[in-house]
């Protein structure tokens, strides 16, 4: 099972770059993640290009200077995600509507749901910068406490896209936890490969839109129902008592 839960990790971003290029009806919503990453891509290209190397971008990574540069961007990209979470959600959302599973309704109206969504992304926020305090320990830690500290980092950037299926179907924290150690294998990958990914110079921020569409797929393709079970089991007990005080008035 963590075997193939691994390859889906693996294969996440190109089903979501795949999918954003074949399915228009993600085009609308996919518009301000691409803008986004396209201006991450020309900022991490600059950088890059400012220390004259380049080509060798993962050898600067080990100079404390550019190290405290990139956890301050990183910082950055996570107030993005917390201001545009109601956005990506829209992004997430279509994406689970265009993969054929089912998304339940949620009662809410736009401005509902935009402020639930922009709440819950500043309280994921305050958890990746205690996250990211326990990066600057670990990462003095060489070399075990290099890929912990890059696993970290990368979870950071990819719980949001993890976690806007989830948030939608109104799951608990204790459901999310669950899902994430019962997924531990695709939650290591994905955030590995994030995190690789988007520190790529000029080219990282253009694959924003396609890990929020893997994400989405990733968690959907192994969770299909539109509710936390706890949510469902609620729903069929209020249908019993409905059915019972019919059955009691017709008696």
């Amino acid at each position: 099972m963590w075997h193939r839960d691994a390859l889906d990790a693996l294969a996440a971003p190109l089903v979501g770059a795949r999918l954003l290029l074949t399915d228009r009806s993600l085009w609308a919503p996919a518009a301000l993640p691409v803008t986004l990453g396209l201006i991450w891509s020309l900022l991490s290209l600059g950088l890059a290009a400012s220390t004259g190397l380049a080509g060798s971008i993962f050898i600067v990574l080990l100079s404390v200077t550019l190290a405290a540069a990139l956890i301050g961007a990183i910082v950055l990209v996570h107030l993005m995600l917390a201001l545009c979470a109601p956005l990506f959600d829209w992004l997430s959302e279509r994406t689970e509507r265009a993969l054929g599973y089912q998304v339940g309704p949620s009662g809410d109206g736009w401005i509902q749901r935009s402020w639930r969504g922009t709440a819950i992304g500043f309280r994921l926020f305050f958890l990746k910068l205690a996250l990211l305090l326990v990066v600057l320990i670990v990462s003095f830690m060489p070399p075990l406490g290099t890929v912990v500290s890059w696993v970290l980092i990368g979870f950071t950037l990819s719980v949001d896209f993890l976690d806007y299926p989830m948030t939608r179907r109104r799951w608990s924290a204790a459901h999310k936890r669950a899902w994430l150690g019962r997924h531990w294998a695709a939650v290591i990958v994905f955030s590995l490969l994030i995190y690789l990914l988007l520190i790529i110079p000029g080219a990282g921020g253009l694959l924003l839109a396609p890990a929020i569409i893997g994400g989405t797929w990733l968690v959907c393709s192994r969770d299909r129902t539109p509710f936390a079970p706890e949510e469902a089991a609620v729903g069929r007990a209020s249908a019993r008592h409905s059915v019972a005080q019919e059955g009691r008035m017709s008696g």
